[in-house]
């Protein structure tokens, strides 16, 4: 398949199309280059994957070009085969038999750089791919809190020999000293609500912020990888950006940045999350410049995670439907959301000019819907008598229904109850939750090879109403406030779901509306490759 395009392709996880849309109108000058794509009709929304458009099976169609009849993925967790209620992560559960994006660039003699993307195999690439890096692995060092009591003080971070000395300045600052050293540049010097990069671990450094909450102060370090995945091309970034492993999400919602605005919080822990996001976003924007400017490849495909963190924390407070939206946390969050896109807006253009008038694409891989409400249909199956615990968790063998733990929104039934029965304890289920929280729920059928013993039936998902996910959760109330204001869990048709796909550069013939498993074969087309049928 000779002749496929060069471009270089950008996904931002998780970019509503409501969101930017909503922003270009009300100030084009701040977001040039997303107003000059909107104006150039070179936007259109991402019809989100069913039934469930989490991460992993978003990004699998998005770069397979096929949907979870045919990949399997159907959440950021899918079920076991050997157990009907174990799981597995779906960034390791996918199948390899199904060929990408980059596998066909290959297959064409083209060469591949591969910017945090996961699902790559890499014996069928070969010599193709001239670099890759992927962050979807454990930690090396897991993200550690150090409460700092005294003037001096030494800490030692777990399951290392690693020490961290801690010595507050007279201005409120604090330098922090890492030993053994493992790079040039062993101490920092940190003030309140500041993210600095750290180096734990030689060759991957982390990050660090201090925070000072109810008086005390606290030092919070983010996970760290030891080293790129064996076989991987090494981190070309350096110290500058790390490629941080994971925590900045579970400090802010355990208030380690203080109180969130949803716990009475008057925006500052929000600020610090945000700064957080910036400085981990720097990372990805730098990886993909430095694989654009490098030219070396027909393919450049690159993965930003971060700001889908932050939009799971405060998108809904701009919703004035949100129950967690009040005028003074909509005002935060507008505030910060602007900048997001902002800085979005700045990479983009980076982007840009490092490819020097190569294509230059753009899209997320779902939408963000506002979200004030958990639902948990176990919570009901079991007060309705089709679901049984052992010592508080499902016992799936007494039981005739559940909602799997997987959360992709499939509820399991046991092949002996007949099918008008699971119909009913549906219907039960959504008009049980419609009538309690006011928004209408649904279900619908899926045929998908979803996993599990052969004796469930397995195909028939609960989409949650507006404002609302969904939870497997056995005990407790069941309907409950969410702590998130955004969610992506589970399909619906709801609008805020969508997200966008574009064209930066080059224009292009777009569809006002393309469904996620067709945007390879889109972009390919639209910028004249001979093998249209790139992903088919």
């Amino acid at each position: 398949m000779p002749g496929l395009p060069k471009i270089c392709w950008v996904v931002v996880d998780g970019l509503p199309h409501w969101l930017v849309t909503r922003e270009v109108l009300r100030d084009p000058a701040r977001y040039p280059m997303v107003s000059r794509i909107v104006q150039a009709g070179q936007m259109a929304e991402l019809q989100p994957v069913s039934p469930n458009c989490q991460t992993p099976p978003s990004l699998c169609s998005l770069f397979s070009g096929t949907g979870a009849d045919r990949h399997g993925l159907t959440g950021f967790d899918i079920p076991d085969s050997r157990d009907p209620l174990a799981k597995r992560n779906a960034f390791q559960a996918f199948a390899h038999d199904v060929p990408m994006i980059w596998d066909r660039y290959a297959a064409a003699g083209q060469r591949v750089a591969l910017c945090h993307i996961p699902y790559v195999s890499r014996e069928r690439l070969g010599a193709a791919l001239v670099s890759q890096t992927y962050g979807f692995v454990p930690p090396a060092i897991a993200p550690v809190t150090f409460v700092l009591k005294d003037d001096r003080e030494c800490h030692v971070v777990p399951g290392t020999d690693l020490a961290i000395a801690t010595h507050r300045q007279s201005d409120g600052h604090v330098s922090i000293r890492v030993t053994p050293s493992v790079s040039d540049r062993p101490s920092i010097h940190l003030k309140p609500g500041e993210w600095q990069s750290l180096s734990l671990c030689a060759g991957a450094p982390t990050l660090a912020c201090l925070c000072t909450v109810a008086g005390t102060s606290r030092l919070h370090i983010l996970g760290s990888y030891a080293f790129s995945p064996a076989g991987q091309a090494p981190d070309r970034i350096g110290t500058r950006h790390p490629f941080v492993a994971g925590g900045l999400t579970q400090i802010f919602r355990t208030g380690g940045f203080g109180r969130s605005l949803i716990d009475g919080g008057a925006g500052q822990a929000e600020e610090v999350f945000f700064q957080g996001v910036r400085a981990l976003s720097k990372r990805y924007w730098a990886e993909a410049i430095l694989a654009a400017a490098a030219d070396t490849a027909d393919l450049t495909l690159c993965y930003q995670p971060a700001y889908d963190l932050l939009f799971h924390e405060i998108l809904g407070l701009v919703d004035p439907d949100n129950g967690h939206a009040t005028p003074a946390r909509t005002q935060v969050a507008e505030r910060l959301l602007s900048a997001a896109l902002a800085d979005i807006d700045c990479g983009l253009a980076a982007l840009v000019r490092a490819a020097r008038g190569r294509p230059v694409v753009m899209c997320s891989d779902h939408g963000m819907k506002p979200v004030d409400t958990i639902l948990c249909p176990n919570v009901l199956l079991q007060d309705w008598g089709y679901l049984q615990t052992d010592a508080g968790q499902i016992d799936a063998g007494a039981s005739q229904a559940f909602f799997h733990p997987a959360e992709t929104g499939a509820v399991w039934f046991a092949k002996t109850l007949p099918f008008s029965a699971q119909k009913a304890i549906l219907d039960r289920l959504a008009g049980t939750f419609s009538k309690r929280t006011g928004r209408v729920s649904h279900w619908f059928a899926a045929q998908l090879p979803t996993g599990g013993p052969d004796d469930f039936t397995r195909h028939l998902f609960f989409a949650p109403g507006k404002g609302q996910t969904l939870k497997a959760h056995v005990d407790g109330p069941a309907t409950r406030p969410s702590r998130k204001t955004a969610d992506h869990a589970t399909y619906s048709d709801e609008e805020s779901l969508l997200g966008v796909v574009a064209s930066v550069t080059h224009p292009i013939v777009l569809p006002n509306r393309i469904a996620t498993q067709d945007v390879a074969q889109t972009f390919v087309q639209g910028f004249g490759a001979e093998a249209a049928n790139v992903t088919s």
